[in-house]
């Protein structure tokens, strides 16, 4: 019944209101539920796979949830590779980001490369 009287007070409130009620509703619906999903998309407990849909689905970048930087990395850690769907734990990690990245992720340059690199 809510759906109907605010799809009342909408069409009364928008000059050129020619939304069908099947297409206002669906609005309605992620409108209300926006925060909930984007809130949702966040989530680290999740299987990757599972993430990355609703992050599609919420709008939100996979850029912006990956960018928290982690705490010190403590020498000998074990953890999960960040890029693996597997459970693969690994003890190197990323220099820069502290990300932890299994070998067959991981990108070996020699000094010489490394050093082009940085200076090009």
């Amino acid at each position: 019944m809510a759906e109907v009287y605010s799809q009342i007070i909408y069409a009364v409130n928008s000059k050129q209101y020619s939304v069908t009620r099947r297409l206002y509703l669906k609005n309605l619906a992620l409108k209300l539920s926006a925060q909930h999903l984007e809130r949702r998309s966040l989530e680290q407990n999740v299987p990757r796979a599972v993430r990355d849909r609703r992050q599609d689905y919420a709008g939100t970048s996979a850029n912006n949830a990956n960018i928290q930087p982690q705490e010190e990395v403590v020498p000998g850690t074990r953890k999960r590779c960040f890029f693996c769907v597997q459970d693969s734990k690994s003890r190197f990690f990323c220099q820069k980001c502290k990300k932890f990245v299994c070998l067959s992720h991981l990108k070996a340059w020699c000094p010489l490369c490394y050093d082009s690199l940085e200076n090009p």
